[in-house]
């Protein structure tokens, strides 16, 4: 689950925004998404017989249907579960409210009906961090935090002195790293010299690396890996 500005949505494993399409019916569960519709609006589909664990939800409230193709598609609460394409990084709510049909889950799998332009946009919590790691990921060098998550800088952050410019929709799905002890962080890998921090607003040090400030995304729940779409959105991983 992700805790977004308009409460708490459903997400997959990799922390993307699963949606419902409310021309689907519930009894019994069917998709009427179907061909040209999936392009923008994958079905989240599992393997025959494969088992969907879940966090935060009741598992009693999952379950799949057989697709007009073949493929099982998950539901919640009986309703068939889908992605959004045009989401690009975790946390991401672009199709939500989508054609008056297309709505992010909530945890109890009904569809959340507030839109965002209506709700207040509360900035993400700090990621509080006591130890940062150099490492070899999936996809190459990169910085994690207690957690294994990947670490990124921003590409508008001011690094002379360092400033973090990361506001508004931009706070609320991406966490500064901020020193869990005071000021320091143990570092495993990485140079002294290259880590320092900066004050932020509300007291917290957030870690930065060579006067970049770093951060985490807020709904990122992958270990070692690199968000693909992040660079196009100006973030890139920390190494």
């Amino acid at each position: 689950m992700n805790k977004a500005a308009i409460g708490e949505t459903v997400t997959d494993v990799t922390g993307f925004t699963v949606y419902t399409f409310t021309k689907d019916p519930v009894d019994p569960p069917a998709s009427q998404c179907t061909g040209e519709c999936t392009r923008s609006w994958p079905p989240v589909l599992i393997q025959t017989g494969g088992r969907v664990f879940v966090d935060g939800m009741k598992s009693d409230d999952i379950a799949a249907i057989r697709r007009p193709d073949g493929g099982v598609q998950v539901t919640i609460g009986g309703r068939p579960a889908y992605r959004f394409s045009g989401d690009t990084v975790p946390g991401d709510l672009n199709g939500h409210g989508a054609d008056g049909t297309w709505f992010a889950f909530s945890p109890d799998g009904k569809a959340i009906d507030a839109l965002i332009g209506t709700a207040e946009l509360k900035d993400a919590k700090p990621d509080r961090a006591s130890t940062l790691t150099a490492k070899k990921g999936k996809d190459g060098p990169i910085l994690v935090d207690d957690d294994g998550a990947t670490l990124y800088r921003f590409d508008q952050d001011d690094t002379d002195p360092p400033a973090s410019n990361c506001k508004g929709a931009c706070a609320a799905l991406w966490q500064p790293v901020v020193a869990k002890s005071g000021g320091k962080v143990k570092l495993k890998g990485i140079d002294a010299d290259r880590v320092w921090w900066l004050s932020r607003k509300d007291g917290t040090k957030q870690v930065t690396l060579d006067g970049s400030p770093l951060y985490r995304n807020v709904a990122d729940k992958s270990t070692d890996t690199i968000i693909a779409s992040a660079a196009a959105q100006g973030w890139t991983a920390a190494r």
